[in-house]
C-alpha cells in the first residue's frame, strides 16, 4: 500500500479543498515533506468559511500549521530546513493567516 504521493503522506484523509493547496506547497523547493494529521471536528460548523491555513509555530526542521474549514480542522507538519521562509509564503497567500 502506497502512503505517499509526491511530498505528501496519505495516511489520513484531507479536509475539502486542502489537496489543491498541498499540491502548490509541494512545488516549493523549501518543503521536503508534508504530513497531514487526523481531521477533527470543531464547534458547530459556522457559515461557509473557506479554507484557511494558520501557522502555529516553527521548530528546527519543521513548521506546524492548522488548516480549518467549516467545523473541521487538521494539523499539518511541513518538513523544511527553512521554516521561516515557508511561513512567509503561506502568510502571503490568500489562504494563509
Amino acid at each position: 500500500m502506497k502512503h505517499r504521493k509526491g511530498k505528501t503522506y496519505l495516511r489520513h484523509g484531507r479536509i475539502e479543498g486542502l489537496d489543491a493547496l498541498l499540491r502548490i506547497m509541494e512545488t516549493w523547493e523549501e518543503v521536503h515533506s508534508i504530513l497531514p494529521g487526523e481531521i477533527r471536528s470543531v464547534g458547530t460548523g459556522g457559515r461557509g468559511q473557506g479554507l484557511l491555513i494558520r501557522v502555529q509555530r516553527a521548530e528546527e526542521g519543521k513548521l506546524k500549521c492548522v488548516a480549518t474549514r467549516t467545523g473541521r480542522k487538521q494539523e499539518l507538519v511541513l518538513i523544511t530546513p527553512s521554516p521561516s521562509i515557508v511561513a512567509q509564503k503561506i502568510c502571503s497567500q490568500i489562504w494563509g493567516q
